[in-house]
């Protein structure tokens, strides 16, 4: 059971306010639940903010670990950059 399955399952509620705070289908929301679609970088900041999960617990396979068991966003400035100004576009849109 993937992390966003997991909080889903912790409230009814949880997939519909999910959906209307992301402003997405509760389909979206089922197919992050499911493992079967990943969540857009760009996505990231706001869904941390309402499900309190972390930038890893949503998208481990970009926030993730590297082989030497660093974050792997420090040793990739490009993707470091990339969630700072989806962060920024998240904050300022709210």
């Amino acid at each position: 059971m993937n992390a966003i399955n997991s909080w889903l399952a912790l409230d009814a509620a949880h997939p519909a306010r999910l959906a209307e705070g992301m402003g997405v289908s509760r389909e979206a929301v089922r197919l992050w639940g499911a493992g079967k679609r990943n969540v857009a970088l760009r996505n990231v900041p706001r869904m941390c903010g309402i499900t309190g999960l972390s930038p890893y617990d949503i998208r481990p396979d970009v926030f993730g670990l590297n082989s030497n068991g660093g974050d792997i966003s420090q040793n990739t400035p490009k993707l470091a950059v990339a969630y700072r100004r989806a962060a920024s576009k998240s904050e300022n849109a709210a």
